[in-house]
């Protein structure tokens, strides 16, 4: 700022030595000064702008930076979720297939320690558990996806099916 105190009375210096004219020297310098005055009134509206245009910048930078925090947590959260909890067990609903008790078993997350079969607390049977590991086809054995009836009875429909139709050709054949 003390370059442009210095070059405004460098100008009036100026206009002071090479007027000699009293009248026409207050007219040129007081026009100088409102000329001045204008310039430094605009100079002030934008460093006021400017450092409001920064502070809102600067507050926005911290909204963001707080909900960058916020992310962060979750993200913290979701990663603790997905990697630390695979060595913990979870808990696994069972509905007994022999006397509908339902009850919870903790199963471990480690595939090679998962039980195979559980005694149901209630009538103390065994249920086998089938965890889908190999692709075998059902052999019927099991209690547990009643898949298999399902397979039964469409074999039992075919049979039937088969029957009717030699009953009707022998008829035919009459």
């Amino acid at each position: 700022m003390s370059i442009l105190k210095d070059n405004y009375n460098r100008i009036i210096r100026e206009i002071e030595q090479t007027i000699s004219d009293e009248e026409e020297r207050k007219i040129v310098k007081g026009k100088v000064e409102e000329l001045a005055s204008i310039f430094i009134d605009i100079i002030d509206k934008l460093a006021n702008s400017t450092d409001a245009k920064i502070q809102e910048m600067e507050e926005k930078q911290k909204r963001i930076e707080e909900k960058m925090e916020h992310m962060q947590k979750m993200m913290d959260e979701i990663e603790n979720d997905i990697y630390l909890s695979e060595e913990e067990p979870f808990d696994f609903e069972i509905v007994c297939p022999y006397c509908n008790h339902e009850f919870v078993v903790e199963i471990p997350d480690n595939i090679e320690h998962m039980k195979k079969e559980v005694e149901c607390p209630e009538c103390h049977n065994t249920i086998e558990l089938d965890w889908n590991e190999e692709d075998e086809e059902c052999t019927g054995d099991c209690h547990g996806c009643h898949g298999c009836e399902e397979d039964e009875d469409i074999h039992e429909i075919s049979i039937e099916d088969e029957e009717n139709d030699d009953k009707e050709n022998n008829e035919d054949d009459m």
